[in-house]
């Protein structure tokens, strides 16, 4: 679907962005769940937060900071 090429681009603007590549998802599990699961084991053990979205998603600018802006006042 193109995301991989989409976040090897932004990766090379944004040292903080990697692609992970999950492997086959087992039978066990749907694409989605496989794919957040190797995501969180490669967390750096300091990460705070985590932002999953999907590439071909278009956001306005300020959504990120709104979010935990958001997440800061309701003390999340």
């Amino acid at each position: 679907d193109g995301t991989p090429e989409l976040v090897r681009r932004f990766a090379e603007q944004d040292i903080r962005l990697r692609l992970l590549d999950a492997g086959p998802v087992p039978p066990s599990l749907n694409g989605k769940a496989h794919n957040l699961r190797a995501g969180y084991g490669a967390l750096a053990p300091d990460a705070r937060w985590v932002l999953t979205i999907d590439a071909d998603v278009r956001c306005r600018p300020g959504l990120v900071a709104a979010l935990l802006a958001q997440a800061r006042q309701e003390e999340v």
